[in-house]
């Protein structure tokens, strides 16, 4: 079975989605493969020096500023409650484009996972610039990157092809907001819903391949399997 998460590191529900995915997975108890994408919500976005994150999230959603710190404030007590700190006081919106291409040079290396969850947590726990290079070679060398073959990957153009590709997949698919999540090519998931959500669709997904493979015969046949 295989799950694809898209995702993009200035994005809390993202940071929540990961984790709430990694336990439902823990509980689902099967063997899954996890596939990580990136989703960038704003392409060449600058460092909102000056704007705390209520005002610059507001401008670049074009919302209500008193709406916007609601949402986060119930956000940060939802994550304290799973172990997660955000500390949206400090935090400041910047470019992601870096950290997402890093992130592919860390799934080369089967380092992504953990480059993800330190990227979340240096942004939204430690309220570091994840634009800039120093932070990134910081993180990169935290999980076990070799620092100077990030470096070269900072310095040159890698990786952004596999960025544009997955956003253009995503898109393709209907991404319009992240977390994304798509279980075995069968069911899309919008949001950081809470695990057992995520448990039901896996055990549903995995009973489908089960009667697929006795010979089984989807009710819609658009799983792309051959049937007996």
């Amino acid at each position: 079975m295989k799950v694809e998460i898209w995702s993009d590191f200035m994005c809390p529900f993202c940071y929540m989605g990961h984790n709430r995915i990694q336990k439902a997975i823990e509980d689902f108890g099967h063997q899954i493969e996890v596939v990580y994408r990136t989703f960038q919500l704003f392409p060449g976005l600058k460092p909102q020096i000056g704007k705390n994150l209520y005002e610059s999230i507001a401008e670049l959603k074009g919302a209500n500023v008193e709406d916007i710190a609601r949402v986060h404030e119930r956000l940060a007590e939802a994550g304290s409650s799973e172990g997660l700190e955000f500390n949206f006081d400090r935090v400041v919106p910047t470019d992601t484009f870096d950290a997402l291409r890093l992130s592919h040079l860390a799934k080369t290396k089967g380092m992504q996972k953990q480059f993800m969850e330190a990227v979340f947590k240096s942004y939204f726990t430690d309220a570091l610039d994840i634009s800039d290079p120093l932070t990134l070679l910081q993180l990169a060398d935290s999980v076990g990157i070799d620092a100077q073959e990030a470096e070269q990957v900072l310095q040159s153009d890698a990786y952004a092809e596999d960025v544009q590709k997955d956003y253009q997949t995503g898109s393709d698919i209907g991404v319009k907001g992240v977390p994304f999540f798509v279980i075995n090519n069968r069911y899309a998931i919008s949001g950081a819903h809470a695990p057992h959500v995520f448990v039901e669709i896996l055990e549903k997904a995995r009973n489908e391949d089960i009667e697929d493979g006795a010979g089984h015969r989807c009710s819609d046949c658009t799983c792309g399997k051959k049937h007996g």
